[in-house]
């Protein structure tokens, strides 16, 4: 419920150095809790491309993640508030976002 100590934790990845070689072992770590900040924020695209982003790149949570019912949730909560023609869109660029494209959500 700490929305503040989510972000502060969602940021640790990008003050580590060592996460900035490819970024998507450690990064898939923390993006779901950027997705959570986002959307608790209401910033809808920008969780829907994150979203995307978790899921393409979620190199270790990716087993699992989809079985978050949290992760299912805002999922169902985005579509219903962008559209899903929009949360379609913004879900499919953050597919091909890049470490450090997506490093800009949290910086």
């Amino acid at each position: 419920g700490d929305m503040e100590r989510v972000m502060d934790l969602a940021k640790f990845p990008f003050h580590v150095m060592t996460f900035a070689d490819t970024g998507l072992f450690g990064l898939s770590w923390f993006s779901p809790l950027i997705l959570f900040a986002l959307n608790y924020q209401k910033n809808y695209l920008q969780a829907a491309e994150c979203l995307g982003f978790t899921y393409e790149n979620g190199n270790i949570t990716r087993g699992m993640i989809k079985r978050w019912p949290l992760i299912n949730q805002i999922e169902t909560e985005l579509k219903d508030n962008l559209g899903e023609q929009a949360y379609q869109q913004a879900y499919n660029k953050g597919k091909t976002m890049n470490f450090t494209d997506f490093r800009e959500y949290v910086l």
